[in-house]
């Protein structure tokens, strides 16, 4: 932290503490906020006209403000045929267009400053809220109704509300020069842009609002619909948490075509589970075929595909889907690197070298520095030897026999122990004691903790041997740099000291590291050896392969949901981050949704986990004598009702129920979200106001 001393406007003197990263800027402005003269009380015209109440009039009144102000432009160039011909009637609606934009910017003028006299700055609910709420917008939705079910014609609606969103917003501050209809331009494009993406979002709730809807009892009150629209996602939330699903984890498209289906069902009256519409999606986006009871997770059409799918004449087609599943939750966690990853020991021996080859380089750099600067001054620079002196007295009491006899004639040489300094040491020098030290690098932990503290001491001396900004200073600076990467680093300082076996190297510095080291691991790998930082992602992807199907030899065993997202949960998202993209560690969480969908049996179904089910319909059905188990056969095996299971199992649809709102209240609502597209035009046009 710096500080500044400032003279207040009484000739008083203070003392300011500010991060060394400020700018003067910064220190100027906190200044001033803390020795300007004392703001003036906001009057009471100021204060209504800042309360939710006058912000939510004000935000009704900019639309209809906007179209006051297109009126006489419009005129002006309809009479002046676009400035080309002008005439006493287009002078006359050019007047009228000054004093509107007058009017407009006056009246903007007064209502930022009643925001900055009670203290108010930044995002504006009240008056996105009288947006909503203002006569035009309903307007707009009562007179351009969604009737567009897919895709592209909800994002052609919400481009045409939103651009006209964008044009009902008022332009009050046109510069000097500035096209008047160049701006509105602007505005209706960047409503349009606008209005695409999030009138999917703004108007999209389903069966979880219909379901929690009926608390609120006036469905047709503007202000309930406004605040309804703002809890869509919240809602959503609500509902997934309720079957274990975690908010977080689901990308925002995801979520969008998510809420696409569920507006699409409600304005059609229908009440579906936005859990299950989540599962059928995961799905989708994997290309992975479902079954029916898998996306519902109801109980019993769970239970009765599992056990159908050995029946003979019957459940076939259920057993190929399952199998089918299977093949393609193999081929797709291996596609993250598991396919492609080598054993571990030539994986970490990959690793080692690379990272080894980085910190030669550096080393090399800081030599070739120090030598630089021997050449220009005719002189080495002589580290100190004191610090190392009495470390390594410190070690030999510590640790006694334990170093390594190659390491004390190197430290003897130096006259450590007897007071006497016996000969200059360079950084060359420090450099050739390191190398010794990590030469004899050994399986004895007593051993290897005294090399590391004698390590540790004699970069702690180069580090000491300072010419106060000389010749030698840029040299100081890398060999600093070097020793902090390999502390920020420790698989790197294990590949210079080769402390750490191949065999270890990759659980050790990789699948067990520490996230912030991982990631800087990753990072340098990547940086310096894309082949090396390509290696260690395909380890990750096979830690992850082996978790969700084991030493899978036959490659045909059956994903592990439990066992995969204990490893998930075990590397965690910024690990996982370090080497896969976002839209990668997506797809990760996706495979181990899916797969728990197909392989998690939900509670209290009764599946026939043995495999005997189909053997034992099969079995009876060729048992003569048997009545009863004549009976049950046909009860089980009813052409009729397994054919409907099967068929159902296939089809793979979310439930789809009845809403709990009627017709009436689901089409207010509709009505209602739609405003969000014009305001989703006007608030992403307020820059350009």
């Amino acid at each position: 932290m710096a500080k500044f001393e400032i003279t207040a406007p009484d000739g008083s003197k203070h003392e300011i503490t500010a991060p060394d990263n400020a700018t003067e800027q910064d220190i100027m402005a906190y200044a001033q906020s803390q020795f300007s003269a004392p703001k003036q009380e906001a009057t009471t015209r100021q204060k209504v006209q800042a309360s939710i109440p006058g912000a939510i009039v004000q935000g009704m009144r900019d639309p209809i403000d906007a179209a006051a102000q297109m009126l006489p432009h419009g005129l002006r160039g309809l009479t002046s045929l676009g400035g080309l011909a002008p005439n006493r009637v287009s002078e006359f609606f050019d007047s009228e267009a000054k004093r509107v934009d007058s009017m407009n910017a006056e009246g903007e003028r007064d209502y930022q400053s009643a925001r900055t006299a009670v203290g108010k700055e930044g995002f504006d609910g009240g008056r996105l809220v009288g947006n909503v709420l203002s006569p035009a917008n309903v307007a707009i939705s009562a007179r351009a109704p969604i009737a567009a079910t897919t895709t592209l014609g909800r994002i052609g609606y919400g481009a045409g509300v939103g651009a006209t969103g964008g044009l009902l917003t008022p332009v009050n501050d046109l510069k000097e020069g500035q096209s008047f209809f160049g701006t509105k331009a602007a505005q209706a494009g960047m409503g349009a842009a606008t209005g695409a993406v999030l009138t999917p979002i703004m108007g999209k709730v389903g069966d979880v609002i219909a379901r929690k809807f009926n608390s609120l009892q006036a469905a047709s009150n503007p202000e309930i619909g406004a605040r309804a629209s703002l809890k869509t996602d919240e809602l959503i939330k609500e509902a997934l948490e309720e079957v274990g699903q975690k908010f977080s984890d689901i990308p925002e498209q995801q979520m969008n075509v998510l809420r696409g289906q569920v507006v699409d069902a409600m304005k059609q009256g229908k009440k579906l589970d936005p859990a299950a519409m989540l599962r059928q999606q995961d799905f989708n986006d994997l290309n992975i075929p479902a079954t029916g009871g898998q996306i519902s997770r109801d109980a019993t059409q769970f239970a009765r595909e599992r056990n159908l799918r050995g029946v003979a004449g019957v459940g076939e087609p259920l057993m190929n889907r399952f199998e089918v599943q299977n093949q393609k939750l193999q081929s797709k966690v291996g596609s993250f690197g598991g396919n492609s990853s080598g054993e571990q020991f030539q994986a970490g021996q990959q690793l080692a070298e690379a990272l080894k080859r980085t910190d030669d380089q550096l080393r090399g750099k800081v030599g070739d520095l120090y030598k630089e600067a021997r050449a220009s001054s005719g002189k080495d620079l002589n580290v100190p030897l004191t610090g190392l002196a009495q470390d390594y007295a410190e070690t030999v009491r510590n640790f006694g026999d334990k170093i390594p006899s190659g390491v004390r004639n190197r430290m003897e040489e130096l006259g450590l122990l007897s007071g006497q300094q016996k000969k200059v040491f360079s950084v060359e020098d420090a450099e050739s004691v390191l190398k010794t030290i990590n030469d004899n690098v050994s399986n004895d932990p007593a051993t290897n903790k005294a090399l590391d503290s004698l390590r540790n001491s004699v970069k702690n001396a180069v580090l000491s041997a300072d010419d106060q900004g000389g010749v030698f200073a840029k040299a100081r600076q890398a060999a600093a740099e070097r020793f902090a990467l390999q502390d920020a680093v420790p698989a790197l300082k294990a590949a210079s000291t080769g402390s750490t076996a191949p065999d270890d190297f990759v659980k050790r510095f990789v699948v067990s590291g520490k996230t912030k080291d991982v990631q800087g691991l990753a990072k340098l790998l990547q940086e310096n050896d894309p082949a090396a930082f390509t290696e260690a992602k395909n380890q990750v992807g096979a830690t992850l392969q082996r978790a969700a199907f084991g030493e899978n030899t036959a490659g045909d065993k059956i994903f592990s949901p439990e066992r995969y997202a204990k490893a998930l949960r075990e590397l965690g998202t910024e690990k996982l981050k370090a080497f896969y993209s976002p839209k990668e560690v997506a797809e990760l969480q996706q495979v181990g949704r899916v797969g728990s969908y197909i392989n998690s049996t939900p509670t209290a179904a009764p599946v026939n986990t043995s495999n005997t089910a189909g053997a034992v319909m099969n079995l009876m059905g060729n048992i003569p004598g048997m009545p009863y188990g004549t009976a049950l056969v046909k009860t089980l095996k009813n052409a009729v009702d397994n054919q409907r299971v099967v068929k159902s199992g296939l089809a793979a649809q979310a439930p789809v129920g009845k809403a709990d709102l009627t017709p009436e209240q689901i089409a207010m609502m509709v009505k209602l979200l739609t405003v969000g597209g014009a305001t989703s035009g006007q608030a992403a046009a307020t820059p350009l106001r």
